[in-house]
């Protein structure tokens, strides 16, 4: 019998892929092109939560504080 109770198997996370293609569509929006976009693995998606991810345009790392609405 495993240990993990049933809440740990229903947690909600985050979309990693859908999170970076998010703000890669950001970017592309403003005509922006970024060499990378990284966002953090395991994140709850509850709201209020925050996280950073991180998109690398020529040499410079730019962050992008996401937030869960709802």
């Amino acid at each position: 019998v495993s240990s993990l109770g049933a809440c740990d198997l229903l947690k909600m996370k985050i979309d990693k892929s859908k999170a970076e293609g998010l703000v890669a569509g950001i970017l592309t929006k403003e005509q922006i092109t970024a060499s990378s976009v990284t966002c953090p693995d395991d994140q709850a998606a509850t709201k209020g939560h925050t996280f950073e991810c991180t998109a690398k345009v020529g040499e410079v790392d730019v962050h992008f504080r996401m937030e869960v609405l709802d």
